[in-house]
């Protein structure tokens, strides 16, 4: 979905990439969900909380616990509040 928005000229923001992460975790396509995450950060876009909570949420489900305290960490050290994350 998001290649094919790149090939039509829309640049996927912040928004687009967790709606389409949160779709993947829906359906346990944690892998691609992460992959998408990754995606989102070398493109520079915006890592918000929502973002963070949405990426924290699937690494703590695959446990992946460690990453999900860098991510958090991260996201802290980066100026964006992680106090309205909910798992």
């Amino acid at each position: 979905m998001l290649k094919e928005l790149g090939e039509s000229g829309y640049e996927p923001n912040a928004i687009t990439y967790t709606t389409v992460m949160k779709c993947c975790f829906k359906f346990k396509q944690y892998d691609e969900g992460l992959e998408i995450m990754s995606e989102m950060k070398s493109k520079g876009s915006a890592f918000d909380s929502f973002a963070c909570g949405t990426d924290v949420a699937a690494l703590v489900k695959t446990g992946r616990i460690e990453e999900a305290n860098a991510c958090m960490e991260q996201t802290t050290r980066n100026g964006v509040g992680t106090r309205f994350i909910v798992l």
